[in-house]
């Protein structure tokens, strides 16, 4: 038995909805339906054919595997919300004005 292939069904597997799915099989959630349920947008339209994309072998070294691709991103995430948080936000770029 293959591992999952969520890259058949979703167009972006590292998407929002794909992200949580990863996330959710690091954890241990192996169960296909309870990781269909973590669609969001567009993907829920697929509804029906995410669970037999989500069937398959994702043992400890996989889980492993897929942390350290995350790792980067997640990192990224939680530092430019902390700068976020630190900074003020700049104004959109057509309310500044350029020499006037």
């Amino acid at each position: 038995m293959p591992g999952p292939e969520l890259a058949s069904v979703a167009s972006d597997p590292l998407g929002v909805s794909g992200r949580a799915m990863l996330e959710a099989l690091v954890a241990g959630t192996h169960d296909p339906q309870v990781l269909a349920e973590l669609a969001r947008g567009r993907l829920r339209a697929k509804l029906p054919a995410l669970p037999e994309a989500l069937e398959g072998r994702f043992g400890a070294h996989h889980g492993l595997l897929v942390s350290e691709m995350l790792a980067p991103s997640t990192r990224w995430t939680r530092r430019s919300g902390a700068s976020a948080r630190r900074w003020p936000a700049w104004p959109p770029l057509s309310r500044r004005c350029w020499g006037c």
